[in-house]
């Protein structure tokens, strides 16, 4: 058995309740049935008041599945249209980001070619220079 607990407070302003309440995760624990379609889980999806003593009751007697009480219902877990909004407003954010990353980076690349070509074009400037400069041999011989 998984179980997530929670101790939430039951309304604002109130205290924390002593015994935990807990959302099922995941279990193993089965009633079998005749067939596999008649197989029945013991555990409801949310314990309202989570202890061992709690659980052995209802592997004693297992829930009627049809007719939960409320409080062994999964709380509602949607998002508010508010809370979708602002999932993707940062969402849009991150997207900024990574593009305004991208953008740097090939910024970058390309003053890293101009660079690397600026240097070479250097480089056979000054070969070119060498090759071109008299040599001392060549100057003596030339007067």
């Amino acid at each position: 058995v998984h179980l997530e607990l929670d101790r939430s407070p039951k309304a604002k302003g109130k205290e924390a309740p002593r015994v935990p309440a807990a959302i099922l995760k995941k279990e193993r624990l089965v009633r079998f049935g005749a067939g596999s379609d008649e197989d029945r889980p013991i555990l409801p999806p949310r314990l309202p008041v989570c202890t061992p003593d709690q659980i052995r009751k209802y592997i004693a007697s297992p829930p009627d599945f049809t007719q939960l009480a409320a409080d062994e219902r999964l709380p509602d877990q949607s998002l508010s249209d508010d809370q979708k909004l602002l999932i993707a407003q940062e969402t849009a954010r991150n997207q900024a980001e990574a593009a305004q990353a991208n953008l740097s980076a090939l910024e970058l690349a390309r003053m890293a070619a101009q660079a690397g070509l600026a240097q070479i074009q250097a480089q056979a400037a000054a070969q070119a220079s060498v090759l071109s400069a008299p040599t001392p041999a060549t100057a003596s011989a030339a007067e």
